[in-house]
């Protein structure tokens, strides 16, 4: 009877390892991964954004360019200063779709409308003339509603219309906002701005709704660790 269970207990032990094994090697078997780099047409190797527009293609910005891809070659946009309707910027930093399907690109040194239909660019820059506190150097960008975006620059928060072209510089309302750099911006399902900047995460809704404080490290006191990123999952847990 010893033996019986001896032998019982061994064959519980192979089932359990079979079983773990196999799912183990299901899930690794489901995760493929293809990389792409300069030797398959990616302009650059540092990407800073991705996007999927509503046609399925990809759209990866880089320090060196934009990059679109159809699913088996890239094409690359570069600003070309002989050529007013290339892209202001190469260094790309942002990529939002409005709701016409035109692409939206923050750059280093302007904001950008992509035309698919034309395959050229808007360019949408700081006047000195105008006197516009529009910053050059574009960290993020997300839908406001309507006809309007938000962008966050080194120099705060601005509304955009897309149909106007109208700047509100939502910065001059708050020293928050005014001073702090902004890195992130995310509109969450309750219609929350989350605005992460060097100094803090402000949500922001016609006001200041709250304001979070960034963790202080333990080494360096001037250190902060700022948000680049933030998502809403389904849970509307806010990460």
């Amino acid at each position: 009877m010893k033996f019986i269970k001896i032998i019982f207990s061994f064959l519980l032990i192979l089932v359990t390892y079979s079983t773990i094994s196999q799912d183990f090697s299901g899930t690794n078997q489901s995760l493929k991964f293809k990389q792409f780099s300069l030797v398959d047409g990616l302009s650059q190797s540092s990407v800073l954004c991705i996007m999927q527009d509503s046609k399925g293609y990809m759209w990866f910005g880089t320090r060196d360019g934009l990059n679109k891809y159809d699913g088996h070659t890239f094409k690359t946009y570069r600003h070309n200063y002989k050529d007013k309707n290339s892209i202001s910027n190469s260094f790309i930093k942002t990529l939002v779709e409005d709701k016409n399907g035109d692409i939206w690109i923050g750059t280093n040194n302007g904001l950008n409308k992509f035309t698919p239909n034309n395959d050229s660019f808007e360019r949408y820059k700081h006047s000195e003339t105008k006197k516009s506190s529009f910053d050059n150097e574009i960290w993020s960008l997300t839908s406001a509603g309507d006809n309007n975006l938000w962008v966050g620059t080194n120099s705060g928060l601005e509304k955009f219309n897309i149909i106007t072209k109208e700047r509100t510089d939502i910065a001059k309302d708050s020293v928050h906002l005014l001073k702090n750099q902004i890195r992130s911006l995310f509109r969450s399902s309750d219609n929350n701005l989350w605005i992460c900047n060097r100094k803090n995460i402000i949500v922001y809704n016609d006001s200041i709704v709250k304001e979070i404080s960034y963790p202080q490290t333990q080494v360096r006191k001037t250190t902060r660790n700022y948000a680049p990123i933030v998502y809403e999952d389904k849970n509307n847990t806010i990460w």
